[in-house]
């Protein structure tokens, strides 16, 4: 029987490290900092994917959904040079960041990859480090979001786990209990099929809620907000 969904809360957690360094870059000054920084972004980020396909491997149409995607991922210019970067600063031990341009009164600076390895990657060179991460990041934000969304119908028992998915699958509460270790009839008080739905509630209490990136999708989805 194979109604347990994959864990997914590596999902949230990626996606919040990745957040929490670009946080730490948009507000640093200092250029040895933002690189490091930077370095940490990028490689954040790049897990995203990694974990992502890891999470839903096996998980039915995922490979369908996830291959024109990850085709539009290997053809965008953006992330092509993202992850150059990010290969150049971890396995060549070269710094990304190249200059910096301090605002008038000297209380914010914008830091530059290097201008002409961003316009042979199809980059505008007068963009920005933290700008060039931000819409870099949104993608991926998106990206995560959409496949929860698409594939919590069939993922997220708390959406799909009912008396009439259950019987379509010939399965009892008793069933479930046994896969997740409890002892069969472990919710059962009277027996009979009219009390399902209180011994699927029973079972429900203790799994973990579907993952929520809802609030930096709200902040990363569209990166010109930011």
């Amino acid at each position: 029987m194979a109604w347990t969904p994959p864990l997914l809360d590596a999902l949230p957690l990626k996606v919040g490290e990745a957040d929490y360094f670009l946080r730490g870059l948009e507000a640093e000054t200092d250029p040895l900092v933002a690189e490091y920084l930077f370095s940490a972004f990028a490689s954040a980020a790049r897990s995203v994917t990694w974990v992502l396909q890891k999470c839903m491997a096996g998980v039915q149409g995922f490979d369908e959904w996830y291959t024109p995607r990850q085709e539009a991922l290997r053809a965008d210019p953006l992330a092509r040079f993202m992850k150059e970067q990010r290969n150049s600063v971890q396995k060549g031990a070269q710094l990304a960041i190249k200059g910096g341009h301090m605002s008038a009164g000297g209380t914010s600076i914008r830091f530059f990859f290097d201008w002409a390895l961003a316009a042979e990657a199809g980059i505008d060179g007068n963009s920005d480090v933290v700008s060039l991460c931000r819409s870099f990041f949104a993608g991926l934000v998106i990206l995560i979001h959409e496949c929860l969304r698409d594939f919590r119908y069939l993922l997220d028992p708390h959406t799909f786990l009912t008396p009439k998915w259950m019987a379509e699958r010939n399965l009892t509460p008793d069933d479930l209990e046994e896969e997740l270790g409890y002892p069969r009839g472990w919710t059962s008080i009277k027996g009979g099929r009219e009390e399902w739905p209180n011994r699927i509630r029973a079972l429900l209490r203790n799994q973990p809620a579907w993952p929520d990136i809802s609030e930096v999708v709200g902040r990363r989805g569209d990166p010109a907000t930011d």
